[in-house]
């Protein structure tokens, strides 16, 4: 009979005990002060059990850096998809996709929009995590252009926007508010923003 080439459980738990140790290693000392031997003491594996699921301390620190990025993620992309779905009118698609894109901006706390752009800057070092990253970004603008250009074909968006350009922008806010932390300014006043944008942007004009 084949064997199976999925993990086993307790290889599942195993690798992800030592991405979690990883992930709090970093957040103590940083990347520079992370040390394998370390963290295969701390996560009761032998370094070259370690080594055997991560291959090296790189495949290490982009696992864990993936984590990271989902434990620390507010947005929900299911949701664009469930406000399409809920939305009967251009009006009603409006006020639900801002409420949507305001919750990205404001989710989570300054800590973790910060781990999240702590993330993205380790990638320029990290060719790995960078492919990581762009494949992760790929697959969830491809998603969004497929809700916005639903959206498109039901009238709920202007025929000449493109769902590709409404996709990225979505991304992109996910990475705005960091700035706004950064420079200390009023998210209110960019929620306000938001809003016209959708506004201009997303409802079908009269």
């Amino acid at each position: 009979m084949k064997k199976s080439l999925s993990p086993s459980n307790t290889a599942i738990a195993t690798m992800a005990r030592i991405v979690d140790v990883t992930i709090a290693q970093i957040e103590e000392c940083g990347e520079p002060g992370l040390r394998v031997n370390d963290v295969a003491r701390s996560s009761g594996v032998s370094v070259a059990t370690l080594y055997h699921y991560f291959r090296d301390r790189e495949g290490v620190v982009v696992a864990a850096r993936l984590k990271q990025l989902d434990d620390h993620s507010v947005c929900d992309f299911e949701s664009f998809a469930a406000v399409l779905d809920c939305a009967t009118s251009p009006a009603e698609f409006q006020e639900r996709m801002t409420a949507c894109l305001v919750a990205m901006l404001t989710g989570g706390t300054q800590k973790s929009r910060f781990i999240r752009a702590e993330i993205v800057g380790s990638s320029r070092t990290r060719p790995a995590l960078a492919a990581a990253l762009k494949e992760r970004h790929t697959h969830q603008v491809e998603f969004l252009e497929g809700v916005f250009a639903r959206a498109r074909e039901r009238g709920f968006v202007h025929p000449e926007l493109s769902p590709l350009s409404l996709a990225e922008m979505a991304m992109s806010l996910q990475m705005g508010s960091v700035v706004n932390d950064l420079m200390a300014l009023d998210g209110e006043g960019n929620q306000a923003g938001i809003a016209r944008a959708v506004g201009m942007l997303v409802a079908v004009p009269n």
